[in-house]
């Protein structure tokens, strides 16, 4: 299955009202402007109208960015594959979290507030932004497209 064919009409959340809450269910992400908020500490995961989806802590001072800048439409689907993406606004891919098919329609990400941002399926964590050691490696490759 392709990465474009995996999601046919995704619903995207559009942050002009607000956080849209902590969590991506399968299907769901968010176009320009779209961004979760964590329940506590303050921590927002927006995807901003450059095309780059960043983490920011309460001082809004970023913690993790997708290195997506100069690419406005860009937008993020958390699939009911299990892969987190960012597609481009022709629908490309541009950045994977290589979680595809791992936990298919269990899966869903979540924006803690520890700050990390975390893909779980029905067995536990299966990415993060910040792994610790050794998965930190695996972490950093997941990116790459």
């Amino acid at each position: 299955m392709s990465l474009t064919a995996a999601i046919t009409s995704p619903k995207l959340l559009v942050g002009g009202g607000g956080c849209a809450g902590s969590t991506l269910s399968p299907g769901v992400g968010f176009a320009p402007g779209g961004y979760l908020c964590s329940s506590s500490n303050g921590y927002t995961f927006i995807m901003q109208g450059d095309g780059n989806l960043v983490e920011y802590n309460s001082s809004s001072h970023a913690l993790w960015a997708s290195d997506t800048s100069g690419e406005p439409g860009n937008y993020v689907i958390m699939q009911s594959d299990g892969n987190l993406v960012i597609y481009s606004s022709s629908g490309q891919p541009r950045r994977v979290s290589g979680t595809y098919g791992i936990g298919g329609v269990s899966t869903y990400l979540s924006l803690q507030g520890d700050s990390n941002v975390v893909i779980y399926d029905s067995s536990g964590a299966i990415w993060a932004v910040r792994w610790f050691s050794p998965q930190s490696y695996a972490q950093e490759i997941m990116w790459l497209y």
